[in-house]
């Protein structure tokens, strides 16, 4: 009994670090290291999705170069968006050329897709006064590639497929 106590609380341990470390990363200054690969993002959200319904699967182009800068922060901030568009489970696909854009997220799901909320917070026509624990990350994502000069295009393109595009 006591080997099993002390296994959940190592497994609650290794969950509460893996969220720590993709907030870091997603919003702190962690997020602004331009050694960051996309390995290490991949790396992330699969620790980050341990014991979870959604599955994230990376395919990244291997340049042998650094990707731009702050391209791993929003690969991370689109992870975070699309599990919201993942309520029952799923698999999250990621496809980038390895060191530019366009980063192409796909969200497979039964039921897969945005709230309205969430749509109108990534295309910036959501007001703060509405923002609310579900919608405020979307909010502030869709503020940041506002500021960075990035465009995000989201669109259900099948039933149960949701994708979501990061260009300049």
């Amino acid at each position: 009994m006591m080997d099993d106590a002390l296994g959940l609380m190592g497994q609650s341990s290794r969950r509460a670090s893996a969220v720590l470390q993709v907030f870091r990363m997603a919003l702190g200054r962690a997020g602004d290291d331009p050694a960051i690969r996309f390995e290490a993002v991949r790396d992330l959200s699969a620790a980050y999705f341990t014991d979870s319904r959604i599955t994230p699967v990376w395919q990244i182009t291997p340049t042998g170069l650094p990707p731009k800068a702050g391209l791993p922060r929003a690969a991370l901030n689109m992870m975070l968006v699309g599990q919201d568009a993942l309520h029952l489970g799923g698999t999250l696909t990621f496809t980038c050329p390895g060191e530019d854009l366009p980063i192409i997220m796909l969200a497979e799901g039964r039921d897969a897709g945005f709230s309205d909320d969430v749509a109108r917070a990534l295309a910036g026509k959501l007001p703060l006064d509405d923002a609310t624990a579900r919608n405020v990350h979307a909010y502030f994502f869709g503020k940041w590639c506002v500021r960075t000069g990035l465009s995000l295009r989201h669109e259900l393109i099948a039933p149960g497929t949701l994708r979501v595009d990061l260009m300049r």
